[in-house]
């Protein structure tokens, strides 16, 4: 038995993109029905790219097999651009066909030739520097963004040969800052810019799609590099296939509006599979990772990341510290780290565990000033993965992170828009966080105080237990709860 692998970049109805297993066949013939089945799943679309398997009889049997199918495809195909091979050198015979200016390239081996591993080890974004600057918490002067320290932090990054620019819809005044401080500024080749769509922030499907195009307006960016399905949770994610917003961005695809498909998720692994299972044309996956909850069972940052690996998919990885949190990590952590290396920052740690990781496209750093912008570039512009030393630190790392007793907030604010009695949430979170880490009880309180106001009653007290925060919170947080144990220890 061999199997063929078909790579191609074609027009044909349809836009598959990823790895496509289909199903064992004795006869050559199955494999071009199969191939047409596959495509009709997705009618609509324009494009295929990817991988075909089938298996046949003999390498006789492969080469008529490789051929009907490639005459099939060019037979009713617009030919767009070669696919370049992912060559592995265990696989045996490797036979191009050019028929009408359209190439495709077989290659036939035993079953075993080929492993998973090879897309482990080669993936889309490969050649994107690994850091990546996250758009969600730039620098503030006077409650607005501050765009002139904005431009000298995108100077920074750019010069130093970064490229990767990450903001969304929600993230107010973010994609409005990336146009003033970037896209005005720089040649559009010269970077790439990815944003995001939230359905939950839309009560209809018309109001949803409007999204891009306001998006496109606020960046003034022409296209997006890659674009995203925002924050898939358990509660959201059918959200997207209900307004047909798949569909929609597919079609932006083939104008040429969107380069590469994504979304953002935060929920269980369980879900993960399923909508990587019914979303093949998804090229890439963003994800929250970072060590301290790389065993988090809310936040599942291990089992996510091997589920999308599994699908052959990329990863960008967005909070790896945190929300800052890890740039300020518990005392036994901060003593793990200082005696290995004194000289390296807390962030530094995270940033580069995420960084470490197999078939990541880039991480995310939303940083808020230029001094974390010059921290983050000072061992990311030449990065170095981890040694086994720091493998094994970080391991021990990790086993201590699991006995945390603190909120695990990233200060996103999701949960204080719509919260009917304005609570400040985060704020609230970091004071609490103070007293649980530090023991510092009258610091804490003042910190508390600091963050709530007594004329609008807005302290943790005020909680009527409504929901809302708990059901748009990214880390799962039982935030009901958390503000009950902040009232306890925090308030007099």
């Amino acid at each position: 038995m061999l199997k063929i692998y078909i790579f191609g970049k074609v027009v044909i109805g349809s836009y598959v993109y990823g790895w496509y297993n289909i199903r064992e066949h004795n006869e050559p013939s199955g494999c071009e029905a199969d191939i047409w089945r596959m495509c009709a799943k997705h009618d609509g679309a324009k494009r295929n790219h990817g991988i075909i398997y089938a298996n046949t009889m003999s390498q006789a049997a492969a080469k008529q097999t490789f051929g009907e199918c490639a005459r099939s495809m060019m037979e009713q195909s617009e030919i767009i651009e070669k696919y370049d091979l992912r060559r592995s050198p265990e696989v045996g015979l490797q036979k191009s066909i050019k028929t009408g200016g359209f190439e495709v390239t077989c290659a036939c081996g035993s079953r075993s030739d080929r492993k998973e591993d090879d897309r482990m080890s080669d993936y889309f974004g490969k050649e994107v520097g690994k850091l990546g600057f996250g758009l969600m918490r730039l620098p503030k002067k006077l409650m607005r963004i501050d765009i002139e320290e904005t431009i000298r932090m995108v100077d920074a990054f750019m010069e130093a040969g970064f490229t990767y620019f990450d903001t969304a819809y929600v993230y107010v005044g973010s994609e409005d800052a990336a146009r003033k401080a970037l896209v005005k500024r720089y040649p559009r080749e010269s970077y790439t810019l990815a944003t995001k769509l939230n359905a939950m922030m839309a009560p209809t499907e018309k109001m949803a799609k409007q999204q891009f195009f306001t998006s496109l307006k606020r960046t003034g960016a022409e296209y997006f590099d890659y674009y995203l399905m925002h924050a898939l949770m358990e509660g959201s994610y059918s959200r997207y296939d209900r307004m047909k917003l798949w569909e929609f961005a597919l079609e932006q695809k083939e104008k040429g509006l969107i380069r590469h498909l994504g979304f953002s998720f935060h929920a269980s692994p369980q879900l993960l599979d399923q909508v990587l299972r019914e979303h093949p044309e998804a090229e890439f996956v963003q994800l929250q990772i970072n060590y301290a909850d790389w065993e988090n069972a809310s936040v599942a940052s291990r089992a996510n990341y091997e589920v999308a690996r599994k699908h052959g998919k990329s990863i960008v990885i967005m909070e790896p510290v945190k929300g800052g949190r890890l740039a300020d990590p518990p005392k036994n952590i901060k003593k793990l780290f200082q005696d290995y290396n004194p000289e390296l920052s807390y962030a530094s740690w995270a940033i580069r565990f995420a960084a470490s990781l197999e078939g990541v496209i880039t991480v995310l750093s939303g940083m808020s000033d230029l001094e974390q912008m010059q921290d983050n570039l000072s061992y990311m512009k030449d990065f170095k993965p981890f040694n086994k030393e720091e493998q094994a630190i970080i391991r021990e790392v990790i086993r201590q992170m699991g006995n945390d007793p603190t909120v695990q907030c990233t200060a996103c604010h999701y949960c204080t828009e719509g919260c009917p009695k304005q609570i400040p949430i985060p704020d609230i979170f970091k004071a609490l966080n103070h007293r649980l880490s530090t023991g510092q009880i009258e610091e804490s309180r003042r910190m508390y105080e600091d963050a709530v106001t007594v004329e609008n009653d807005n302290g943790a007290s005020a909680c009527i237990a409504c929901g809302q925060c708990e059901a748009v919170c990214p880390q799962h947080i039982k935030v009901i709860e958390e503000l009950k144990r902040s009232k306890e220890l925090l308030e007099i």
